[in-house]
């Protein structure tokens, strides 16, 4: 603070503009050295109240605080910040919401959750890829299932999922049946085939052909990708999850969600704090979970949409 102070009654910042420049190009480094000397944020915040005028608060500035506090990795610095913003009405931005999210610790969907919940009005409008992408690796991460399956839907109806996408594959590698229970192998499982299986949620123009899917199957492909097949049919099976798994990034796109994001969210943690404690008595088996997942319901996009929404530039995904 004493550097743009001085400067100031030197008379080398006369206009506001100019304090408020100076001020935003040492804020990093004034918080860094501050909360490594023993500060906490509260006491930097009041400083900055003090000597200078609240109204310059923005939300570039708090990003700048923010990286600082990620810096110096102090979790108490963070959760002060995003709470005076809350109480002053200071907006946060996506990308500095993406950097309270970072903060959390690998798997801290329920953490994650709570900055959505008071940072976004309309995630599905605010979240950018990364945005997606993080929350979406906390629930995977922490074995919230129904999180992870609400999540990769929304994703995919913006077009967002495509980083989401390689995770997911890495999941059908493993086999999986009716009784597995092992979470890296039911993961996929449980989250993809949007509108696939019994009842089919909607009509819509969309193509149900999976080539190399047994006719057996045909009226939930999902179920194929659930069930143990001998060696010889493996490779054919892995196809067949491979064209689940980009189809659904594809037709997830003339849908549109019947329930807001937010909501879906809060009934999917309740469903997955619930298979927590389940959990404990016994291990829950991928039928099970398949059966008690939390249906995503949808509608079909009318025509008006259709012949207005631009094309998004989406990279396709691919195997690597």
């Amino acid at each position: 603070m004493a550097v743009v102070n001085s400067l100031q009654q030197q008379g080398m910042l006369q206009r506001t503009t100019h304090v408020r420049t100076a001020l935003r190009a040492v804020i990093h480094e004034l918080l860094v050295n501050h909360l490594r000397d023993g500060g906490d944020m509260n006491s930097f915040l009041e400083m900055l109240a003090r000597d200078y005028d609240t109204a310059w608060w923005s939300s570039s500035m708090v990003n700048q605080m923010m990286c600082a506090v990620m810096r110096v990795k102090n979790p108490q610095a963070r959760d002060q910040l995003f709470q005076f913003c809350r109480q002053n009405g200071i907006r946060i931005e996506p990308y500095t919401f993406l950097l309270f999210v970072s903060t959390c610790n690998k798997g801290n969907i329920i953490q994650a959750l709570r900055y959505l919940h008071q940072t976004m009005d309309d995630p599905m409008r605010d979240l950018n890829v990364a945005g997606w992408t993080r929350l979406f690796l906390h629930a995977w991460h922490g074995g919230y299932f129904n999180i992870s399956r609400v999540i990769w839907r929304y994703a995919c109806m913006r077009g967002h999922a495509h980083r989401i996408a390689e995770r997911v594959y890495g999941s059908l590698l493993y086999e999986a049946g009716p009784e597995t229970t092992f979470h890296k192998a039911i993961a996929a499982r449980l989250i993809l085939g949007i509108d696939l299986g019994m009842p089919r949620p909607t009509k819509a123009d969309v193509s149900y052909d999976l080539a190399g899917l047994p006719t057996e199957f045909s009226d939930d492909p999902m179920r194929y990708i659930c069930t143990k097949v001998d060696a010889n049919d493996r490779d054919n099976q892995l196809n067949v999850s491979e064209a689940i798994l980009a189809r659904d990034q594809k037709v997830a796109r003339v849908y549109a969600p019947r329930v807001p994001f937010l909501t879906m969210l809060d009934a999917a943690t309740f469903v997955d704090l619930e298979w927590k404690e389940m959990s404990r008595e016994a291990p829950l088996t991928l039928e099970w979970m398949r059966d008690n997942i939390v249906s995503v319901e949808l509608v079909a996009r009318g025509a008006k949409f259709k012949n207005r929404q631009k094309p998004r530039q989406q990279r396709p995904w691919r195997r690597r």
